[in-house]
């Protein structure tokens, strides 16, 4: 992430993933705070503000893009699968993230399939592969 916006937004999604299957579990809050941790930004300035799907703050950069859509579909596999309500918000993120739908879908049935073990590289290619 770029920026402070940029990293609270991210930390609004994945909140917003975790409670997507209305079951915040353990391991999902685990995920947040380490992310939190890394993106070095309190869970106290994210948690119980507004947040507007409508107004993204987003890295620029298409790379950037795809890890942080990774790591959104990482929370929604934590308690190991995709449940429908966390699919429907990812591809929601995804459209508005600017990313391929078609890419969307198999990117978070690759990582359903493979889990926590989903390799960042093969995510990359499966973005590439649908933008030429």
């Amino acid at each position: 992430m770029d920026n402070f916006e940029q990293k609270k937004t991210h930390l609004h999604m994945l909140m917003e993933i975790a409670m997507a299957d209305k079951d915040f579990s353990q391991v999902e809050d685990i995920f947040l705070n380490r992310i939190a941790q890394m993106l070095e930004i309190p869970l106290e300035d994210v948690v119980h503000k507004e947040f507007d799907r409508n107004d993204l703050k987003l890295p620029r950069k298409e790379f950037k893009l795809y890890g942080l859509f990774h790591r959104l579909v990482l929370m929604g596999i934590s308690d190991n699968h995709l449940h429908h309500a966390e699919r429907k918000l990812l591809l929601e993120f995804g459209i508005r993230m600017g990313l391929n739908p078609s890419a969307i879908m198999e990117v978070m049935d690759y990582c359903d399939e493979k889990g926590m073990a989903a390799i960042p590289q093969d995510i990359v290619r499966i973005f590439y592969k649908y933008n030429n």
